[in-house]
């Protein structure tokens, strides 16, 4: 990952055994991602992870879900966009939730990222980063998406205010 150090700020730093544990030569530890899908629309958020079983993590059970996101490089001038592969196999009922709720919402679900350690689950080692689906595509087995970090700050003016004597007098105040 490859972002500013103010985003790393507002995401937060790993712990100090996250931190031990990447900087081994030997990782003793299995860290793992979770997504939390969620949507005006939808009934309840979905909670997914990149694992081969189901997880309890802060309370909630997490479905695992194979899923691949490839972290690009920042592009100066460009919101950090992530690229997401997952499954899009059918579940008991022969439904494909994701797909089938992607299909019919009005606008884009929120995506919440969080990296954890396996043998700590309720601790967030790295995140959560709140991510905005901002293009879908999917066929039979898999759901091919970018996410896009802080969309809104693409669309909102900068600065947010402007600035003038009748708001901040001492800024144009001249000092001698």
């Amino acid at each position: 990952m490859n972002w500013s150090l103010s985003v790393v700020d507002d995401i937060g730093r790993l712990s100090p055994e996250a931190t031990k544990a990447v900087q081994q030569q030997d990782i003793g530890e299995v860290f793992l991602t979770a997504l939390d899908i969620s949507h005006p629309e939808m009934a309840e958020s979905l909670h997914v992870i990149n694992n081969s079983e189901n997880l309890q993590r802060l309370g909630k059970t997490y479905v695992a879900l194979p899923f691949d996101l490839n972290l690009p490089d920042e592009t100066a001038g460009e919101m950090p966009r992530l690229d997401l592969g997952m499954s899009n196999f059918p579940d008991e009922d022969g439904k494909t939730p994701i797909a089938d709720a992607l299909e019919t919402m009005s606008v884009s679900p929120l995506f919440e990222l969080s990296v954890f350690s396996a043998s700590r689950p309720d601790v967030t080692e790295y995140g959560p980063i709140a991510l905005e689906l901002e293009s879908a595509s999917y066929d039979q087995g898999e759901i091919k998406g970018t996410l896009v970090m802080d969309p809104h700050m693409t669309r909102e003016p900068h600065p947010k205010d402007s600035w003038d004597a009748s708001i901040a007098p001492n800024i144009f105040t001249r000092r001698v």
